[in-house]
């Protein structure tokens, strides 16, 4: 897979060849170690299995012939995860989005960001420095 490559859904392609493509550049080791990182090894095949185009359980068959994978991969879990999400969102509708625990904290919490964090001044060093990571 290339890493930094960024997905256009313009440019989604709808055929058995791109979709080939795609699951003949997926390494599952990579996959696991860098998507999460800007610029990651990522699948690009959201827009295939959001479009019905393939299924889930497809991919991970594809993928378990060539790579002998268990739940313990990390693809494989994040397929079963969105499988899983979707199901529950199927069932619960936009009630997914509330907490279905009673909240730790029953006053408001603030809604700006405090200055000393803003600007870097907590005195916790490891949040200051990142501050000024950001801001650079």
């Amino acid at each position: 897979m290339l890493v930094n490559q960024h997905i256009n859904v313009l440019n989604f392609s709808p055929s058995d060849i791109a979709l080939e493509q795609k699951l003949s550049a997926i390494n599952p080791s990579v996959y696991a170690k860098t998507r999460n990182h800007l610029g990651g090894d990522v699948t690009l095949l959201s827009p295939y299995i959001t479009h019905g185009y393939v299924a889930v359980s497809t991919i991970a068959q594809r993928l378990q012939q060539k790579y002998s994978l268990t739940f313990q991969d990390k693809i494989i879990f994040e397929f079963a995860w969105r499988s899983f999400f979707h199901h529950v969102w199927a069932a619960k509708g936009d009630g997914i989005f509330n907490s279905i625990y009673e909240p730790v904290y029953a006053g408001q919490y603030l809604s700006a960001l405090p200055d000393d964090i803003a600007q870097g001044r907590t005195g916790v060093p490891v949040i200051d420095a990142s501050v000024r990571e950001l801001y650079a």
